[in-house]
């Protein structure tokens, strides 16, 4: 009886939870990697079941398996974001059962935007242009030139542009131009340092 609890429990709770992770694509060594760090009751309020991973939870463990730093880092904001509310409504005695911090926190790791580039966190992280993208600082040329529909190649080029986190007319005006220049000056521009150009 008491291995049953101290084994074979444990275990098939990790099992089930993990069971959708697997479902979807994942590794079992990251599925529970992933279960291990998060599984904690700590993350979750005393009342509140810790059930198989779905929806929003598989797509903040892509988000965490792809870049574990960053993730973290957007769940602890926003769990600092929310946590003057929650606090009222549990001292105030009115919270309902169906309310979950831990489900209200990874919908806006997953869906929220945390440096306002009008992109997800989820998107800034896991889709084709993640790579030129910063969840955190957001670069304006590189979301401009994102919308203006670059090749990702000129977007990498263009990338040193936005650095100081405001997009200059002039620097609008290269971006607008790349497309229209003829093809042997934008590979000259491409090929050259940027400060040449400008």
């Amino acid at each position: 009886m008491s291995y049953y609890l101290l084994e074979l429990g444990p275990k098939e709770q990790q099992r089930i939870r993990v069971q959708p992770l697997l479902e979807a694509g994942f590794r079992l060594e990251d599925a529970i990697k992933f279960d291990q760090r998060f599984s904690d009751q700590s993350f979750r309020w005393p009342w509140e079941k810790n059930e198989a991973y779905r929806d929003d939870e598989i797509k903040f463990a892509e988000m965490w398996l792809n870049n574990s730093v960053i993730t973290e880092i957007l769940l602890n904001y926003y769990y600092c974001a929310s946590s003057n509310y929650y606090s009222l409504v549990w001292l105030l005695g009115s919270i309902k059962r169906g309310v979950s911090f831990w489900n209200e926190a990874v919908k806006f790791v997953v869906y929220g935007d945390v440096n306002n580039d009008g992109i997800s966190n989820y998107d800034s992280l896991l889709r084709p242009n993640a790579d030129v993208l910063d969840p955190i600082l957001p670069n304006p040329a590189t979301i401009y030139a994102i919308r203006q529909g670059l090749p990702k190649d000129w977007i990498e080029r263009i990338n040193p542009l936005g650095e100081d986190g405001i997009l200059a007319e002039w620097e609008r005006n290269i971006i607008d131009d790349l497309d229209v220049l003829p093809p042997f000056t934008l590979i000259g521009l491409l090929k050259r340092p940027l400060e040449s150009v400008v």
